[in-house]
């Protein structure tokens, strides 16, 4: 079994809405699910969305980060000024078209929210407003981003009483799925693999009692004791809803179109690399790997800047292509730019 960081957390100040606004003050703190893209978020999310005190939206919120560096922190007193802020960094974001695609609703801050109300309570009542959960405070409300696991800092400032829960893969695995689902490099999925790990296990350590660590071939291996681990750590009493999917989480990959948990989704690199490029991921992950549970070896080598830069070129071609692709090239290319801004381009 991987090893596990994280304890139970405690809550912090509630931040919560002014009364007749729709939310208590009494509140549990965000839930931030985060990780690698094809880790496992999408079924994580999606297991845990089961549970009756559980609430994440479908569509990616990865605009929250802009929110501390383009207002402030979640403290921060809005004005009509930083309403009209946060709806349009919103607006201008991937989340407001795949909403638009998904039939998801956009709440708007400035036309229902006033002046005065802090940003953090802005956020939460953003959150809550989409999920239909405002009269619900009993429910933990949140975001399932990978690309937060790279902004974990901001989102703390945002609500000090946050939890996140980060899900890891097998480097080698993660890597190929994604370049099975959008082209994307495997070096330099490797690189992006080690660093941002590196980002949430430091966070981690720093607020063990916000943080808890999950890997991906544990839950497909054993759902129950994993998500009890998680269950726990929320404070929440276990359901065994969570261990069954309502509908498919994957539209892309091996488990595309499965509802149930699938066990064994794991070592497929082994079909898909030469052993040239296997060294290679491994070689640039393997410090990082094995500090998490993976027996790999190497030294943690990354390629030259030059050559990584080049590689995340390519990666934005190859995303460029699947959106036009899927969306048609008008609204695929409108979809890879705020996509571009709003992920993990610079990670």
């Amino acid at each position: 079994m991987m090893q596990e960081l994280g304890h139970q957390s405690v809550a912090g100040e509630s931040g919560g809405l002014q009364p007749g606004s729709g939310v208590v003050d009494e509140r549990h703190g965000l839930l931030f699910l985060v990780g690698l893209p094809r880790s496992g978020t999408k079924l994580l999310r999606d297991l845990l969305n089961r549970h009756r005190q559980i609430s994440m939206p479908p569509v990616e919120a990865v605009w929250i980060p802009r929110l501390r560096a383009e207002i402030g922190s979640g403290s921060h007193s809005m004005t009509s000024e930083d309403l009209a802020r946060f709806d349009r960094i919103v607006a201008s974001s991937v989340y407001r078209l795949t909403s638009q695609r998904c039939s998801v609703p956009i709440p708007s801050v400035s036309v229902d929210l006033p002046a005065g109300t802090t940003l953090g309570a802005c956020l939460e009542w953003f959150l809550r407003k989409t999920l239909d959960a405002c009269h619900r405070p009993n429910v933990i409300v949140g975001d399932k981003s990978p690309s937060h696991v790279a902004h974990l800092g901001a989102l703390n400032e945002l609500d000090p009483s946050m939890r996140v829960i980060h899900i890891i893969r097998d480097p080698r695995d993660q890597v190929r799925s994604a370049r099975l689902a959008w082209g994307k490099d495997p070096i330099r999925g490797a690189v992006r693999w080690k660093r941002c790990v590196i980002l949430a296990e430091q966070w981690g350590k720093r607020h063990t009692e916000q943080y808890h660590r999950v890997c991906y071939e544990d839950l497909c291996a054993d759902p129950e004791a994993s998500l009890r681990r998680i269950l726990t750590f929320l404070n929440l009493p276990f359901d065994d809803v969570v261990l069954s999917l309502e509908k498919p989480s994957e539209n892309l990959g091996d488990t595309q179109g499965r509802t149930e948990i699938v066990r064994g989704n794991s070592g497929k690199w082994r079909e898909t690399f030469s052993s040239r490029t296997t060294s290679r991921i491994e070689e640039i992950a393997a410090p990082v790997a094995r500090s998490v549970g993976y027996d790999i070896d190497g030294e943690g080598r990354d390629p030259s800047g030059l050559e990584t830069r080049w590689r995340q070129v390519m990666d934005a071609f190859s995303l460029l292509r699947f959106n036009i692709r899927h969306h048609g090239p008008i609204r695929g290319v409108r979809e890879w730019r705020s996509a571009i801004r709003d992920r993990m381009a610079n990670v």
